[in-house]
């Protein structure tokens, strides 16, 4: 049986979307573990990859409303 919600454009975004956030959710664990571990060493990687953190988490935070937006 062929499932015509996931034909749609909005069916896959409704798909796709949340394996988007849950994806990027993994990378901010990621970061944040050489986050703690930049800081022992160096202040000013430590620096970037706390901003690469909060970029991410914006980021996450339009992929939540775009997954409200889908109906999701």
């Amino acid at each position: 049986m062929h499932d015509h919600e996931h034909d749609s454009e909005g069916g896959k975004l409704r798909v796709v979307l949340p394996h988007l956030l849950k994806h990027n959710r993994e990378h901010v664990k990621d970061i944040q573990k050489w986050l703690r571990l930049s800081e022992k060493e160096n202040s000013e990687i430590a620096e970037d990859l706390r901003r690469v953190v909060e970029l991410f988490e914006e980021i996450n935070r339009y992929l939540e409303s775009a997954i409200e937006k889908s109906g999701t």
